[in-house]
């Protein structure tokens, strides 16, 4: 089945209006919804433990259940698509965001303390499923997404091309070691869908120059993938290559930040509508095409 008609069938048993971001993952003809709105109806599907293996994959057919962003929002978001006793429909994976510098501006015990606190949080969304016995079953999983540059928004536009400068030079080499790090140490072994400069495309990010961007990924991929110094962190981390859809760009133009197949597992695109979730400025099926391509 293409990974179009795969998108458009998810869409439609997914969603009705609503805020989503699509995955799909480069080299195979699945997708993820990321539902972060009210009108989601998830689909039932496997246990994090059962999709670690193929990088997060769920297999043809299946939507991984997301949500977010603050611990509150996704208790409360649970509790409305899932009644308290019967949890099974709850999400399966929890949605955040970082900055790559505060790893560095931040003490090594600030730091720490973020970690404890994340995967703590994580334990607890999952011991709300009393319908599942296995404590496999029950996980929850952090979709973490690490800004590249000072912050969001148009008041950051020149502070974050220096950002993204400075981390692809290595001035934050501190900084991509302690996410390394806290990803390797603190959260169990659990699987990480992990957005790397997300929405890259998007004037609002500047993240400028092309090469920086490119360079800052790959230092973050590398240092993940140190076998020797994080014993198979890389198998449960997916590299999620994100742009935004509300920028009028062809996927030609777009490829210009894509910092390559060896260092990306999933190709996403966010999609913010008020309408349907097709109805972005950017050729969704261009992108789709492309990514199964890949």
């Amino acid at each position: 089945e293409s990974s179009a008609s795969l998108f458009r069938a998810n869409v439609k048993a997914a969603a009705g209006k609503m805020q989503c971001n699509l995955l799909l993952r480069s080299f195979v003809s699945a997708t993820l919804l990321l539902c972060l709105s009210l009108a989601a109806q998830p689909l039932g599907g496997p246990s994090a433990s059962r999709i670690a293996s193929r990088r997060l994959d769920p297999g043809s057919g299946f939507v991984v259940h997301m949500a977010g962003q603050n611990p509150n929002e996704f208790t409360h978001y649970a509790d409305y698509v899932s009644p308290f006793e019967h949890r099974s429909q709850r999400p399966m994976a929890y949605s955040l965001y970082k900055r790559l510098i505060d790893f560095e501006t931040n003490t090594d015990a600030d730091n720490d303390k973020w970690w404890r606190g994340l995967n703590k949080a994580l334990d607890s969304f999952g011991s709300l499923d009393r319908t599942l016995h296995d404590a496999h079953d029950r996980t929850v999983i952090p979709h973490l997404a690490v800004h590249l540059g000072y912050g969001d928004g148009n008041t950051h536009f020149d502070n974050n091309t220096q950002v993204l400068q400075d981390v692809a030079a290595g001035k934050y080499n501190k900084s991509i070691e302690a996410l390394a790090s806290g990803l390797h140490k603190h959260l169990d072994g659990k699987p990480v869908f992990l957005r790397i400069g997300y929405e890259c495309n998007a004037r609002w990010n500047n993240y400028m120059p092309l090469e920086s961007y490119r360079k800052a990924w790959r230092l973050i991929a590398n240092e993940i993938g140190k076998q020797s110094k994080y014993q198979n962190l890389r198998d449960r981390i997916a590299f999620v290559w994100n742009l935004s859809c509300n920028v009028r760009m062809s996927l030609s133009r777009m490829l210009n930040w894509y910092p390559g197949d060896d260092v990306v597992d999933w190709w996403s695109i966010n999609v913010l509508s008020p309408g349907s979730p097709l109805n972005g400025v950017c050729n969704i099926s261009e992108f789709l095409d492309g990514a199964d391509f890949r």
